[in-house]
């Protein structure tokens, strides 16, 4: 669960995941914090977002495997 890391008590958002589209990563909570705080998010996030029509691209099984081998080995390092 994710929890608001700006308030002093426990208030949930939603369930903790990662999220991707192949090029950019963001945490599940991330449209929280824009809707609550108004959260500034980077220009090439919101235009490669644009030109995707605010649609992230799915994934094969074999790329999601791909991106958990480079994540694990980044944190191995």
């Amino acid at each position: 669960m994710a929890y608001d890391m700006l308030r002093d008590d426990d208030t949930a958002i939603c369930m903790l995941t990662l999220q991707t589209d192949g090029t950019w990563f963001w945490c599940s909570e991330l449209a929280y914090y824009v809707e609550t705080y108004h959260l500034a998010l980077d220009d090439r996030f919101l235009a490669h977002a644009a030109a995707s029509d605010w649609k992230p691209r799915q994934l094969s099984l074999a790329e999601l495997l791909s991106l958990e081998e480079q994540l694990t080995n980044d944190a191995d390092a």
